[in-house]
């Protein structure tokens, strides 16, 4: 439940209503089902065991490439076993004919923190658009109050995957960059480029996987 895809409800009756059962869909969700069940426990729980394996080392025996090689995996780990999940409820719901939306849009391919923000559970960031930001920024949203309500919007997305107290503290200056990148519209003038979107897709993935 918590790697959704979460819909609000209005949307959910709206998808039921239009609900289609036939082969061809239960087809179509039986193979999402198993892509998900692969991405969790192919992948997903041999990186976690490999990543706990090597988490649980004395520092003398970790090099540098090792501790490189664990912020991709711990990285890998959590899109794995989140979105396997979300595949798996979305591709159950489609066997009944249930086309629910889609919930990670190639989160590892952002530019910027705020795409970033906005692709990795993209059924949260609208809970967190339609609930928290637009309703407190209106319609100034690079505005010094736009820029609050964004921040305060990304920290709750924040809060839904690491409840800890210090994993939080950690994530508050990737917060405070990624509400400012969306206040401005950063990401979105960016992707005009054609370079510059991979360069520093590299660089945001570097960024959350040190996070």
């Amino acid at each position: 439940m918590v790697a959704g895809p979460i819909v609000k409800f209005k949307d959910f009756l709206k998808i039921t209503n239009e609900r289609e059962s036939s082969m061809h869909n239960f087809a179509l969700g039986a193979r999402l089902y198993m892509r998900g069940f692969v991405k969790r426990f192919a992948l997903g729980a041999v990186l976690n065991d490999a990543f706990e394996g090597v988490f649980g080392a004395k520092l003398e025996d970790v090099s540098g490439m090792m501790a490189f090689a664990m912020l991709i995996m711990v990285s890998l780990m959590m899109y794995a076993i989140l979105s396997g999940y979300s595949d798996m409820g979305t591709g159950i719901a489609l066997m009944f004919g249930i086309k629910l939306p889609v919930n990670f849009r190639d989160p590892f391919f952002s530019a910027t923190l705020d795409i970033y923000f906005q692709r990795f559970m993209v059924t949260i960031f609208d809970y967190v658009n339609d609930y928290i930001i637009r309703p407190i920024a209106g319609n100034e949203l690079k505005s010094k109050r736009g820029f609050i309500a964004t921040a305060l919007g990304f920290f709750m997305i924040a809060v839904w995957y690491r409840e800890n107290p210090k994993s939080l503290l950690i994530a508050l200056p990737i917060v405070v960059v990624a509400a400012g990148f969306y206040a401005l519209g950063v990401g979105e003038r960016i992707k005009k480029y054609k370079v510059a979107p991979f360069l520093l897709g590299i660089l945001t993935f570097a960024i959350i996987s040190v996070f």
